[in-house]
């Protein structure tokens, strides 16, 4: 089926796509309805029908694939409104889970950033979601803790800090007071370092005695930080461990992402000539690179970022370790290939589009077929 909708997809054939997906829906086992959620959402809105209209049944599901659904409609919205009102249901329909509300609801301030309604709106909305979350570090760390409670708060995660990095920064860029945005850049700052802190100090406690050169220390001050250098052994005991601690694709999300947030605050720390609270950041971008992309060449950009940090506070042999832990700058021959079958690739999907619309040669970007914002939800 899903093969099915995906020819579907790729014709346009809109009207057929409903159809076909309404009897999949009667076909299929009630557990295998989430993947088809997507595409039901999907052709609903391209015919320019209004999705909320067709989801009667929706309240029959759990609530997680209620608010996805929802999410997939404010992707798919064709006016602010409904864009509007189908965040809303999402975040609402959400009592027991308070990580994917927090998600939505900083996904719905960026909708509300980007489609012009007023700042001040999204602002209220992400300082709602920090208020959440700092409440939940509070009661971790044993603030305001009532004698008779018995249940102990979980602490703060990866995913949580996450969050509180990506709310702070959007903060930042929204706010018109100096003041405000280097407080909000700080706070962003702090919750990267216990990011990297936290899952560090675990795997190091949990390494063997002999292995000394996974055991080394970490840095206590932030100078230290430019001369720290993640081993073989400790990227590969990070690899392995899960839980709250935990550094994966499932816990960060999309390695994309949070690296355009941290790409953000270490420029903003910098503009604000504060170098030294930069360095954990980049290595923090070190970290997601080689553990959540495995991508080397990325991690190479990060140690030229520190190089450049290191420089620029006349750390001499940290600039130079490095720039050797960077490699060659050149590319490789498989790299050299692969650009070269993207570029083959994107010709070829040009000839294709320009002669199924040779009238206009134009090509109708107005509706992806594919959003990549759903997959965040899917």
């Amino acid at each position: 089926w899903v093969l099915y909708f995906d020819c579907l997809v790729d014709k346009k054939a809109w009207t057929d796509g409903i159809k076909q997906i309404d009897e999949a829906f009667k076909m299929l086992p009630t557990s295998d309805h989430q993947r088809l959620w997507e595409y039901k959402v999907l052709f609903l809105s391209a015919t320019g029908r209004k999705a909320e209209d067709e989801l009667d049944m929706l309240s029959s599901y759990d609530e997680e694939t209620q608010a996805k659904v929802w999410a997939g409609v404010a992707v798919q919205a064709t006016s602010k409104l409904e864009g509007m009102k189908a965040y809303r249901k999402a975040i609402d329909v959400l009592v027991n889970n308070t990580a994917m509300r927090v998600d939505l609801m900083i996904d719905f301030a960026d909708w509300m950033y980007a489609n012009g309604q007023p700042v001040s709106d999204a602002e209220d909305l992400l300082v709602s979601t920090l208020d959440i979350l700092l409440e939940t570090d509070a009661e971790s760390s044993g603030d305001n803790m009532d004698c008779e409670s018995l249940a102990t708060p979980q602490p703060l995660g990866v995913t949580e800090f996450c969050f509180i990095v990506r709310v702070c920064v959007m903060l930042s860029r929204m706010s018109g007071s100096s003041v405000e945005r280097t407080d909000y850049l700080l706070t962003a700052q702090h919750y990267a370092l216990r990011m990297l802190i936290d899952p560090l100090a675990e795997a190091m406690r949990t390494m063997p005695a002999s292995s000394v050169e996974g055991r080394a220390a970490i840095p206590e001050s932030l100078e230290e930080w430019a001369n720290f250098k993640f081993t073989d052994k400790l990227v590969a005991r990070l690899r392995e461990r899960k839980g709250t601690f935990e550094i994966s694709l499932e816990s960060v999300g999309r390695p994309e992402r949070i690296l355009h947030y941290i790409d953000y605050l270490c420029s903003g720390l910098e503009s604000s000539s504060m170098h030294l609270q930069s360095l954990p950041v980049c290595q923090l971008g070190v970290l997601i690179a080689k553990i959540v992309a495995k991508d080397d060449s990325l991690a190479s950009v990060y140690h030229l970022r520190l190089a450049s940090l290191a420089d620029a506070l006349f750390l001499k042999s940290a600039a130079i370790m490095h720039e050797e832990l960077a490699g060659s700058l050149e590319l490789s021959v498989e790299e050299i290939r692969r650009g070269r079958e993207e570029v083959k690739r994107q010709e070829s999907l040009k000839e294709l589009l320009s002669d199924d619309e040779p009238s206009s040669g134009v090509i109708d970007v107005s509706k992806p077929l594919r959003p990549y914002a759903l997959r965040d939800y899917w």
